[in-house]
């Protein structure tokens, strides 16, 4: 290893342990650093920008198509479910029925409440 690739390696070192002990809190100092590559590099930091949101879109969506086939999934499994209970208890499927009915509305619920929390955080990522 050359003395210019040890000087460089020393630099970023240096610089990383600076930012991991500086008395600043993390959110400023990625402000700050934030801040120096956007001006020195303005045409880079767009096109990184650009990608990092077509990245958190393109998450968003795969976590979205995610969540509905686990939702679907699970609507399937609590319509067998009460299919079985019928079968095998005469009075149990409206109390299975009633229950996959809640089951269903949590699970709706808890699908509209992820899909906010992508979109948040992918319109906060895309801010930044």
């Amino acid at each position: 290893m050359g003395r210019f690739t040890a000087f460089l390696i020393g630099g970023a070192v240096g610089a990383i342990a600076g930012l991991a002990l500086s008395p600043a809190s993390g959110s400023e100092n990625i402000d700050r650093v934030s801040g120096v590559l956007t001006e020195a590099y303005p045409e880079q930091t767009k096109v990184v920008k650009e990608a990092a949101g077509q990245a958190v879109a393109a998450a968003a969506t795969n976590s979205t198509k995610i969540i509905n086939t686990v939702v679907d999934n699970a609507g399937d499994f609590t319509s067998n479910l009460g299919a079985r209970a019928q079968q095998v208890v005469g009075g149990a499927p409206q109390a299975v029925s009633a229950q996959s009915e809640e089951l269903r509305e949590k699970i709706d619920s808890a699908r509209d409440r992820i899909a906010a929390q992508v979109k948040k955080n992918a319109e906060e990522t895309a801010g930044k």
